[in-house]
């Protein structure tokens, strides 16, 4: 997410289908590690999603 920033969703589909990466970031909306605005497929890291990045390093 911190590499594509807003075009992670685009950099996902590539790899994966896009109901499976919208089905990912609805998991880690309702997991409070991303947030988004007037499009899910443009979502962005909340600060317990930065947290939850960095302690998995």
């Amino acid at each position: 997410m911190r590499l594509h920033r807003f075009r992670a969703f685009e950099a996902l589909c590539c790899s994966y289908p896009v109901k499976v990466v919208r089905a990912a970031i609805a998991r880690d909306v309702r997991a409070d590690h991303l947030d988004y605005g007037v499009s899910a497929d443009r979502p962005w890291l909340t600060p317990a999603g930065e947290q939850h990045l960095d302690a998995r390093r």
